[in-house]
């Protein structure tokens, strides 16, 4: 097992933006809710702009375009938050290496 920062720039990119996607996926199609409820109401507009313009395949791009204010009351792109998100995600897991068997789901 590897460790976040025993991968190189190129994997964890590739893990970055693999966890992106998923929470993309989560948010747009499972309705996982964010801890900041403006960035949950931003995401709600975006799904519902995308469903009212008759694309509901771009709903993560709308959430990705979507803004925010933010607790000390700045404007912020919700995209930015995304992706610290996906980051610290991608930081705190493993990564197998290809030989290693790893079973998941189980706690």
């Amino acid at each position: 097992m590897k460790k976040w920062d025993e991968l190189t720039e190129e994997q964890q990119s590739e893990a970055k933006y693999y966890v992106l996607g998923v929470l993309l996926r989560d948010i747009t199609q499972e309705g996982m809710r964010l801890i900041d409820d403006s960035a949950d109401e931003a995401v709600i507009k975006a799904i519902e702009k995308a469903e009212k313009m008759q694309t509901p395949w771009f709903a993560h791009e709308y959430v990705m375009d979507a803004e925010y204010v933010d607790e000390d009351g700045n404007d912020r792109k919700l995209s930015d938050l995304l992706h610290q998100i996906a980051r610290s995600t991608a930081m705190d897991a493993l990564y197998s290496e290809s030989d290693e068997y790893v079973i998941h789901g189980i706690a």
